[in-house]
């Protein structure tokens, strides 16, 4: 049946490496040798994507830019996040799929601009989505604060199907990580800052400590957005801050009242302490009484007495001395009635004012204040001395653009906040802008001098750039 196939050529005396098997579970490509799938996601820019299909159980497969047909790798611009596609796969050495040979359904791309540009045109015409109803709003914000008030959008939209993103922004915060908006995004309460890129790195499985309950606290609403459902409360009882509560919290016959009508208005709430140690406030309640008249305190329990002991041993160890507000964030929950009932400690306010410091010591342990001498942590509360006034110099630069050029002078004049016809010269520009001929609009932050004839020029200037949507950057007009 003919001669044996010669042996593979030997590389530095060993033989090539065999590609890694595949792994369990993946499906045989068919007798074309190519699979499908759809677009996840691409980068024009960093000149990768990733190609989701049901027969590669292992992932999304990543590809490179390379492994396009020409007319869509050499293109500046391109989107094909959505379109089919057909490929071959490899495996690399760490056993992890790849897509190669991409070719885009129905002729490596010849089709895809115009399918796309219809199905573009078939959104355009179609209306706006209806705004969500107030049960829904409801159901989303119990849902995030669940999960601590921010997570990924696409997590949240598995569980909120059929959802569009033009009706959340009303009610939610929508960020794009890192900027990149054909990336991931992040959906936040409104007032609650989005997570940075550390926390969004941190272990996911991570368990989430439980909120701690304060119990039925009052006190009046200081601030209210009704459009974007959220306020704050402010409570003597509360050390920690403001208390954060959503319009889900209040009661119905309120959550439409305006700013106005809401502010200033005394309320009771059940008060609880987040995960991430931020006050907030649900079961809202508004009281009928003015804001002068006494509360009616329901009697208190006395604190346990393994708690009491855990609290003199804290405090011995400052000392058996220190300010309240620190004391209270040790023990959450701990009311200050609770702390007067006990024998075992002395409440005392450092000064007559209302609304001032408090300490708290052990009995027999003197207080000491800042004008006492000895409490350095007091001193350094005391107010810093004022800055000095701000004035443009070698390290505060000014932003201008060039308002006149004259490109056969080359000099020309810019003007900025607070300084105008401030001279620039050819010689004063980078020389990698040396050579424009139209400076006109031109931004740049530069440093702000006189010349000898007492008038305003630049010393050290500096141009803005940004992008110009091909690849490339372009200076900065205004």
């Amino acid at each position: 049946s003919g001669p044996p196939p010669p042996p593979p050529p030997m590389l530095g005396g060993y033989p090539p490496v065999p590609p890694p098997p595949p792994p369990a579970g993946f499906l045989p490509p068919p007798a074309s040798g190519r699979l499908t799938g759809s677009v996840l996601n691409y980068d024009h820019g960093k000149g990768y994507g990733f190609i989701r299909s049901d027969a590669v159980p292992e992932g999304d497969l990543y590809f490179q830019k390379k492994e396009l047909p020409g007319p869509l790798r050499d293109r500046d611009v391109l989107n094909l996040k959505g379109d089919s596609v057909d490929f071959e796969v490899i495996f690399m050495n760490d056993g992890k799929p790849r897509a190669v040979k991409v070719r885009t359904c129905g002729g490596g791309g010849a089709g895809a601009g115009e399918r796309r540009r219809d199905r573009d045109r078939d959104r355009s015409n179609q209306p706006p989505p209806p705004p969500l109803d107030e049960e829904a709003i409801v159901a989303m914000t119990e849902y995030l604060e669940d999960r601590g008030g921010s997570m990924d959008f696409g997590k949240f939209a598995s569980d909120f199907k059929a959802v569009k993103k033009s009706q959340l922004e009303e009610h939610f915060q929508l960020t794009a990580e890192d900027g990149d908006k054909g990336g991931r995004w992040t959906i936040t309460l409104p007032g609650l800052d989005p997570p940075t890129p550390q926390a969004r790195e941190a272990p996911a499985h991570r368990e989430r400590s439980p909120d701690t309950r304060l119990g039925r606290l009052a006190g009046k609403v200081s601030s209210w957005d009704h459009a974007k459902g959220f306020g704050f409360i402010k409570s003597d009882e509360v050390t920690e801050g403001d208390i954060y509560f959503r319009k889900a919290a209040l009661p119905p016959d309120a959550r439409g009242m305006s700013r106005q009508a809401l502010v200033g208005r005394i309320v009771e709430f059940d008060g609880l302490i987040t995960a991430e140690g931020k006050p907030r406030a649900e079961a809202i309640a508004l009281l009928d009484r003015e804001p002068d008249e006494p509360r009616r305190e329901e009697p208190l329990p006395d604190l346990p007495e393994d708690k009491v002991q855990a609290m003199v041993d804290f405090l011995t160890e400052q000392g058996g001395h220190m300010d309240y507000g620190k004391f209270a964030n040790q023990f959450p929950g701990t009311k200050k009635t609770q702390i007067t009932q006990s024998d075992q400690f002395v409440l005392v306010q450092e000064s007559d004012k209302p609304g001032g410091r408090w300490q708290i010591t052990l009995p027999g342990v003197d207080p000491i204040f800042a004008e006492d001498g000895h409490d350095e942590a007091q001193k350094a509360r005391a107010p810093p001395p004022p800055p000095a006034a701000l004035a443009p110099c070698e390290s505060l630069w000014l932003i201008g653009c060039v308002k006149r050029w004259d490109p056969k002078k080359q000099f020309g004049f810019m003007i900025a906040d607070g300084a105008d016809d401030v001279f620039v010269h050819r010689n004063d520009l980078p020389q990698e802008i040396q050579g424009v001929k139209n400076m006109m609009g031109v931004e740049m932050a530069f440093e702000l001098t006189a010349g000898e004839d007492g008038k305003r020029k630049v010393r050290t200037v500096r141009p803005l750039i940004q992008p110009n949507g091909r690849g490339g950057w372009q200076l900065r007009r205004a």
